[in-house]
């Protein structure tokens, strides 16, 4: 009885697997034909989206200007937390411990 049921799972298994083989080369076929279409008509893909090759260089400026912002914003929350922590420290020295806070 266990082996009829090792053998159809196995069986299962193997189905899935071609499965999911013919997925993945049917979605690659496909990403691959848009994408040289897309070329052909003039189009590059930048950021997560195909934009017209005229305007590439426009949005990979703006792409980087944004890049550069959010990387400030991350910093300068970093600091904010990094003195807000310091400062909640050395609220709970100057009330709970008081030999450390003179």
């Amino acid at each position: 009885m266990n082996r009829d049921r090792w053998e159809e799972e196995s069986r299962f298994l193997e189905r899935v697997a071609s499965y999911r083989e013919e997925c993945r080369s049917g979605r690659t076929a496909a990403v691959n034909e848009e994408r040289e279409r897309r070329h052909a008509s003039g189009e590059v893909y930048i950021a997560g989206c195909w934009v017209p090759r005229s305007e590439a260089r426009k949005v990979s400026r703006d792409v980087q200007r944004h890049e550069v912002l959010t990387f400030f914003e991350i910093v300068v929350l970093l600091a904010v937390l990094l003195g807000l922590a310091q400062g909640l420290w050395q609220l709970f020295t100057f009330f709970f411990l008081p030999q450390l806070g003179r």
